[in-house]
């Protein structure tokens, strides 16, 4: 009687439920493998993602990127004039600048008298080059630094006159650029003008066709 009330193996109802104990597990077994593989997904990203800032880190941090701008950006021709140069390192620099070279425009008279450095800094004069360099550490220009440098010159006749720079890094690296100062009015077309002439084309142009119909209808 007790092997009549146990489920036998060839009773439908215990095919049944093998099967889906079967299906139960395969289906565990599924989902567990997929968590596996999403955990090594992630995984394998993040040692990715910290192998490339590895390599990157380091070159990014190794050079300085410099920013030079120069004001004013206008000057009447040959009239001595004061300009101010602000030179900033990059922020991600892991370098500090300690030298600032400028060659002044060709056309330009650069005297050797200029106005005084920024503390711990010093200058020297070489026909039109001036160089700036570091007296002291404390006067090295760090990351996200900047340094105003005042200059004097005594400028060309009227044209774009071009001014090159160079800055120099501890580890002797150098970033170089160029700026501009315009001498002397600007040659271009009169923008005011503009309105005025379109509103007489137009106006010259319906009395041509005017008179083109009246010629017509006679």
């Amino acid at each position: 009687m007790g092997n009549l009330a146990s489920p036998s193996r060839w009773h439908p109802d215990c095919a049944s439920w093998r099967f889906l104990s079967t299906m139960k597990g395969a289906e565990s077994l599924r989902r567990k493998a997929e968590t596996e593989m999403r955990r090594m997904k992630r995984a394998i990203t993040i040692m990715v993602v910290l192998a490339i800032w590895a390599l990157a880190a380091p070159a990014a941090l190794a050079a300085h990127t410099a920013t030079v701008g120069n004001l004013p950006g206008t000057a009447n021709p040959t009239t001595s004039t004061d300009f101010t140069m602000t030179v900033t390192n990059d922020v991600g620099s892991g370098s500090a600048i300690d030298i600032v070279e400028l060659v002044v425009d060709a056309d330009w008279t650069v005297p050797s008298s200029q106005p005084a450095p920024p503390t711990n800094w010093e200058y020297t004069v070489l026909a039109n080059t001036i160089t700036w360099a570091v007296t002291a550490p404390a006067g090295r220009i760090d990351a996200w630094i900047s340094v105003d440098f005042s200059w004097t010159a005594t400028t060309g006749p009227a044209e774009l006159s071009t001014h090159n720079w160079t800055t120099t890094d501890v580890p002797n690296a150098t970033d170089t650029g160029t700026f501009d100062t315009q001498v002397g009015p600007v040659t271009e077309f009169p923008h005011g003008l503009l309105i005025p002439l379109a509103i007489a084309a137009l106006v010259y142009i319906w009395m041509r066709t005017r008179f083109k119909r009246r010629t017509e209808l006679q």
